[in-house]
């Protein structure tokens, strides 16, 4: 279901201050991340607002493990 999705997205980002919570950084295209890597956990308290470019380091080093 991608209506949950954007939803959740919207609620996340807002509950974060539309803030980067791995480097701080503000005014960047944001992403929601799965704290546990398990996408179907939607627990608000699973997910997290990062930006783009830390989420793209973040799975990218988890692939190279």
């Amino acid at each position: 279901p991608v209506g949950w999705a954007s939803h959740l997205r919207k609620i996340i980002r807002k509950r974060d201050n539309y803030t980067c919570q791995s480097c701080g950084a503000k005014n960047k295209k944001l992403n929601v991340h799965h704290i546990d890597h398990n996408k179907q956990n939607i627990s608000l308290n699973n997910l997290t607002t990062w930006c783009t470019s830390c989420h793209m380091k973040h799975h990218n080093g988890q692939r190279k493990k």
